[in-house]
C-alpha cells in the first residue's frame, strides 16, 4: 500500500486533511445545529 500523501509534520495527519474541507464541514455541522434548535424552538 503507497502513500501518495505525506503525512504532516506537525499534527501528524496527511495533508489532505488540512485543507479548507475541514472548515466546511465545521460550518456545515454548525448550521444545522442552528436549524435543528430553531426548528425544536419553534414547534414549542
Amino acid at each position: 500500500m503507497t502513500r501518495t500523501i505525506p503525512p504532516h509534520p506537525d499534527t501528524g495527519k496527511c495533508a489532505a486533511e488540512d485543507s479548507p474541507m475541514n472548515n466546511i464541514v465545521y460550518i456545515v455541522g454548525a448550521v444545522v445545529i442552528v436549524l435543528v434548535i430553531l426548528s425544536f424552538l419553534g414547534f414549542r
